[in-house]
């Protein structure tokens, strides 16, 4: 077997979960992953145990949370007015929005996460949900197959390269 090269697709399965055992994802439910090596498609730790396997190998690596989703950034916490999230949305705690924030003149949406309501005002999070989080995966490369997605096929699980994904 060849290592794995750049611009490679690779099929993987497997299980991420954070240090008190809880699986934060997993492949089990939605079939194997199956990205292009080098694209940032993964995080590179991710990435990078793979491109150590040889098909049908697994490995388990930790990922600490600055190189995973980065610390939580109590910057990224805001309350907001409840009517700024318009009239038909009933915020509950845990709940994700994409929300759109103006910068530079341009608009741009964002995901963040209900922290807290209280009467008008809603906590806002906008740290990724695993921010500040050490990460575990084990990880199970199942295939290599060499070229580019133009030579190997969008990855979404059609036939058809022109599929538009």
């Amino acid at each position: 077997m060849s290592a794995i090269k750049a611009n490679d697709m690779v099929v993987v399965e497997y299980e991420g979960y954070l240090d008190n055992g809880e699986i934060f994802d997993t492949t089990r439910d939605n079939g194997p992953l199956e990205f292009q090596v080098g694209t940032g498609a993964v995080l590179p730790a991710f990435e990078a145990a793979v491109m150590s396997l040889e098909e049908g190998g697994s490995t388990e690596i930790s990922i600490p949370a600055a190189e995973a989703y980065g610390e939580r950034n109590e910057e990224m916490v805001f309350d907001i007015d409840r009517k700024n999230l318009g009239g038909d949305i009933d915020p509950m705690p845990g709940m994700m929005l994409a929300m759109t924030m103006e910068k530079d003149g341009q608009t741009h949406r964002f995901p963040a996460t209900v922290a807290a309501v209280d009467g008008d005002r809603v906590t806002m999070d906008f740290n990724h949900p695993l921010a500040g989080k050490d990460l575990r995966f084990q990880i199970t490369l199942k295939e290599v197959k060499s070229g580019s997605l133009s030579q190997a096929g969008c990855g979404c699980g059609c036939d058809d390269s022109g599929c538009g994904c």
